[in-house]
C-alpha cells in the first residue's frame, strides 16, 4: 500500500517539475535572445565551440572584441546555465518516471 501512495506522490510530482522547467526554459531564452540581439546589432561573430571552453572564449573576445567582451561572455555563461539546467531537467524528469516505473512492479 505505501508503494502504491509513493507512486501517485511522484507521479502528481511530474507535473509541477515540468512546469517550472518549462518556465526556467523561457526565462532563460528570453535572457539570451535579449542578450543576442544587442551582439548580432554589434557585429560580432564567435565560434560555437566556444561556448563549451570559456577561457578561450575569454581571452579571444577580450582581444577580438573588448568593447563587447563582457557581453560576450555574459552571454557564453547564459548558454552554458541553459545547457546545464536543460541537462539536470532532463535527469530529474527520468529519475521521476523511473521511480514511478520501479514502484508500480
Amino acid at each position: 500500500m505505501l508503494f502504491v501512495l509513493t507512486s501517485i506522490f511522484i507521479s502528481y510530482l511530474v507535473v509541477p517539475v515540468v512546469l517550472l522547467l518549462l518556465i526556467g526554459n523561457v526565462f532563460f531564452r528570453v535572457k539570451i535572445l535579449r542578450s543576442y540581439k544587442k551582439l548580432r546589432n554589434s557585429n560580432v561573430d564567435f565560434q560555437p565551440g566556444m561556448i563549451m571552453n570559456p577561457e578561450k572564449a575569454q581571452s579571444f573576445f577580450r582581444s577580438n572584441y573588448p568593447d563587447q567582451a563582457d557581453d560576450l561572455i555574459s552571454f557564453v555563461g547564459q548558454l552554458r546555465r541553459l545547457f546545464l539546467y536543460s541537462f539536470a531537467g532532463l535527469i530529474i524528469i527520468v529519475v521521476i518516471f523511473l521511480a514511478v516505473y520501479l514502484n508500480t512492479k
